[in-house]
C-alpha cells in the first residue's frame, strides 16, 4: 500500500491518493526538488501501475501502455497537454517483492473534468462549444502531427483549468502511426481495443482505430456537452447509424450562434460512421470551422450588401458565359440540364489540356453546378485542383466522385493522395475496390502499380513485386511499374535486380516527366 508520507526515488513525497481508476493509482505529490516562487515545494500528479495478484501477459501490455504515455508526453510540448519531464518515468524496487513500481510523474492540472463540470452546471451553449471545440483541435493537431492519435477522447478526459484553458488527459492509451501499425490494422491481426461506450468508434471497438477515430470521439464530446445527454442516451437514426441530437440542444444556447445548423452539420460529418466518411485531418475541420465563425473567409465581400452582391453576379456571369459557350456545341433538342453539363465538361476538358485552367474550373463547376452527381466532372475537377497543388480540394471531389458515380479512376488517384498522407489503410480498401471496376489494361495497369508501390511503404517487398510483375505483365512498355520496382530491389540491396529495372524505368520515360514515379525514383538509378 501506499501512504501519505510515502517518498518515491528520493524525490516525490506523496501527499494525498486522488483516483483508483483504470490501471493505474493516482496521488498527488510535493516534488522535493523544484520550488515555488514562495518557497513551497512543487505540486504533481503521481501515477503507479496497479500490480495484480499474478503478472500476466495483460500487465505486460499495461507496462508498455505505461512506458509510452511517458514517452509520448516528454516530447510534446503544449498547454493542452500535461508535461512530463524526460525522467518522469521511473521503476521503485519493492522490498520482498520482485515487480516493483512503475511510476510517472507529470504535470498536475488544475481544476474539474468536464463530466464533473457537467454535473453543476448547464449544457454548454453554440458559441462555447465553437470555443472549446477550437481548443480541443489545437491540442489534436499537435498530436497527429507527432504521428500519434489519442484513442480516449471524452469528457472525464479533458480538464477545464480556471483560467478557461482545456487540457487533455490520459494518454495511456495513446498510439503512433507507424508503418507496422498501419500493415497490422489491415490485415487480420488486431490491436488490443480501447473502448469508452458512447464515445468509440465501431472500427477502433474492432481493434482498428486511426487517426480520425479521435473526430468520432471529440464529436461525441461536444454533443454530450451541447445536450447534456450522454451520448448512450440519444436516439440512433437505425439506417445512418448517426446520433439524431440537434432538437436536444436548448434552443437559447442555438440562438448564440447564427450558423448552428453549419456547426451541427460538422459534428455529424465528425460522427459519421465510417472514417472515410469523417474529415481526414485537422486542419479540414479548422478550415470549415472557421467558416462558420467567419463567413467572409470563404472570400465574399461584406462590407455592404452590394459588395455581396456584386461578388454574386460576377460568379453567376462566369458560370452562365461558360454555360452559353457549352450550350453552343448543343443542339436544340437536346437542351437539358445532362446534356449541357456533359458540355460543360467537354470544355472544361478542352481548356485544361490547353493550359487554361481558370476557364476549365469554371467549365467543371458548371458541370457540377448542373449535375451534382456527375462523376466524371468532379474527377476532371479533383485532376485539375491535384495538378494545381490543393490537394485537399482534390481529395474531397475525389471522395464526391466515388460516392456518386461507378468510375474506377477515382478511387486510384484518392489511393494514391492516401499512401502520399501514410493513411494506408485507406489507401488499401480503395485501390481493392476500385480495382474491381477497372476495366481496361491500362486502368488495371495504374492500381496495381499503387498497390506495389503501397505494399513497399509498408515494407513488404514480396507483395510489392507480386503487384509490380503484374502491372507490367499487362503493359511492358510503361515507365512507372519499373521506378517502383527499382525502388523495391534497392531497398532488398539487389543492385543488379535494380539497375536492370532502373534502366527501363529510364527507356520508357528518358526525362522523368511522364510519371511521377520516375521523377520519385530517378536517384537510385546507377
Amino acid at each position: 500500500m501506499i501512504y501519505p508520507g510515502t517518498l518515491f526515488n528520493n524525490r516525490f513525497l506523496v501527499r494525498r491518493k486522488l483516483g483508483n481508476g483504470g490501471f493505474a493509482h493516482t496521488f498527488e505529490v510535493s516534488d522535493r526538488r523544484v520550488k515555488f516562487t514562495r518557497g513551497k515545494p512543487a505540486v504533481k500528479l503521481l501515477k503507479v501501475l496497479k500490480i495484480p495478484p499474478s503478472v500476466d501477459e495483460g500487465y505486460r501490455k499495461a507496462i508498455a501502455l505505461f512506458q509510452r504515455e511517458a514517452e509520448v508526453l516528454s516530447h510534446l510540448n503544449h498547454p493542452g497537454i500535461p508535461q512530463v519531464e524526460p525522467d518522469g518515468y521511473f521503476t521503485v524496487e519493492r522490498e520482498n517483492c520482485s515487480e516493483p513500481f512503475h511510476c510517472l510523474v507529470m504535470e498536475k492540472i488544475p481544476g474539474e473534468n468536464l463530466e464533473q463540470w457537467l454535473a453543476n452546471h448547464s449544457p454548454i451553449t453554440a458559441q462555447q462549444a465553437i470555443n472549446w471545440l477550437k481548443q480541443l483541435l489545437d491540442i489534436l493537431q499537435r498530436l497527429h502531427q507527432q504521428q500519434y492519435f489519442h484513442r480516449d477522447i471524452k469528457p472525464s478526459n479533458i480538464m477545464l483549468k480556471p483560467d478557461g484553458q482545456l487540457v487533455l488527459i490520459d494518454f495511456g492509451g495513446v498510439r503512433q502511426v507507424t508503418h507496422t501499425y498501419l500493415a497490422k490494422i489491415s490485415g487480420d491481426r488486431e490491436i488490443t481495443g480501447l473502448i469508452s461506450p458512447g464515445y468509440t468508434p465501431l472500427e477502433q471497438a474492432y481493434g482498428k482505430a486511426v487517426p480520425q477515430s479521435d473526430f468520432f470521439a471529440l464529436g461525441h464530446t461536444l454533443v454530450h456537452l451541447l445536450t447534456g445527454q450522454h451520448p448512450l442516451d440519444l436516439e440512433t437514426d437505425a439506417i445512418a447509424g448517426q446520433l439524431l441530437w440537434h432538437n436536444c440542444v436548448p434552443q437559447s444556447s442555438r440562438n448564440t450562434l447564427e450558423n448552428f445548423a453549419s456547426l451541427a452539420n460538422l459534428l455529424d460529418r465528425m460522427m459519421a460512421p465510417f472514417p472515410a466518411n469523417r474529415p481526414q485531418t485537422v486542419a479540414e475541420i479548422l478550415s470549415e470551422l472557421d467558416t462558420i465563425v467567419n463567413p467572409q473567409s470563404l472570400g465574399e465581400i461584406h462590407s455592404n450588401p452590394s459588395d455581396k452582391l456584386r461578388r454574386k453576379t460576377v460568379i453567376g456571369l462566369g458560370i452562365s458565359l461558360v454555360g452559353l459557350l457549352a450550350i453552343a456545341t448543343v443542339t436544340t433538342a437536346e437542351l437539358t440540364s445532362p446534356k449541357i453539363a456533359l458540355a460543360c465538361n467537354n470544355s472544361g476538358v478542352h481548356h485544361h489540356v490547353s493550359g487554361r485552367e481558370l476557364l476549365a474550373e469554371l467549365s467543371y463547376n458548371c458541370a457540377v453546378f448542373l449535375n451534382p452527381n456527375y462523376a466524371k466532372a468532379r474527377y476532371n475537377r479533383a485532376v485539375l485542383y491535384e495538378n494545381q497543388g490543393k490537394l485537399e480540394l482534390a481529395a474531397a471531389e475525389y471522395d464526391k466522385a466515388i460516392a456518386v458515380g461507378n468510375l474506377s479512376a477515382p478511387y486510384n488517384n484518392r489511393a494514391r493522395l492516401y499512401i502520399k498522407e501514410a493513411q494506408y489503410d485507406k489507401a488499401i480498401d480503395l485501390l481493392e475496390e476500385g480495382l474491381q471496376l477497372a476495366s481496361s489494361d491500362r486502368v488495371q495497369y495504374a492500381f496495381l502499380k499503387n498497390m506495389g508501390w503501397l505494399q513497399f511503404k509498408l515494407e513488404n517487398s514480396e507483395a510489392a513485386k507480386v503487384h509490380l510483375q503484374r502491372a507490367i505483365s499487362l503493359i511492358p512498355n510503361r515507365a512507372p511499374a519499373y521506378c517502383v520496382l527499382a525502388q523495391v530491389w534497392d531497398a532488398e540491396e539487389n543492385f543488379s535486380a535494380a539497375n536492370r529495372a532502373g534502366k527501363n524505368c529510364l527507356k520508357y520515360d528518358p526525362n522523368a516527366t511522364v510519371s511521377r514515379e520516375a521523377q520519385e525514383w530517378i536517384d537510385v538509378v546507377p
